[in-house]
C-alpha cells in the first residue's frame, strides 16, 4: 500500500573512508550532495562519483564514474535502483531508455 510518503534513501557518498549515512527523502539527495559533498557548481563542471557500492564478493568499491554536474541526477538513478526500462529479451533492467536501446542494439 502506497502511503504517499516520499521514499527515503541513505547517502552512500564517501566521507573519511566511510559512507555519509545521512537518511533523507530521495527528492532531496541532489541538494544534499551539492551542499554537503561539493557536488555543485556550473552545469559543465566535471564530477567524479564517490558513491560507495557493494561488490559481488561482499566488499565495497567506489563508483568512480566521471560526468558533468548537470548529469548528476541521471547518474544517481543507477545507484538508487530506479531501473524503469527492461530488455524484452534478456530481462536486464536499466535506469535510462537510451542505455536500454544501446544494450539492445549491441546484444540482440
Amino acid at each position: 500500500m502506497d502511503s504517499g510518503a516520499p521514499e527515503e534513501v541513505e547517502c552512500c557518498w564517501k566521507v573519511d573512508n566511510h559512507r555519509c549515512g545521512t537518511i533523507l527523502p530521495e527528492a532531496r539527495l541532489g541538494n544534499h550532495l551539492a551542499a554537503d559533498h561539493d557536488a555543485c557548481g556550473a552545469d559543465t563542471r566535471r564530477l567524479i562519483c564517490m558513491w560507495i557500492i557493494p561488490t559481488k564478493d561482499g566488499s565495497q568499491s567506489l563508483c568512480g564514474a566521471s560526468f558533468r554536474r548537470d548529469n548528476l541526477k541521471r547518474h544517481m538513478a543507477i545507484h538508487l535502483g530506479n531501473q524503469k526500462y527492461e530488455c524484452p529479451i534478456c530481462k536486464r533492467t536499466y535506469s535510462r531508455a537510451d542505455t536500454l536501446k544501446g544494450h539492445y542494439k549491441k546484444f540482440h
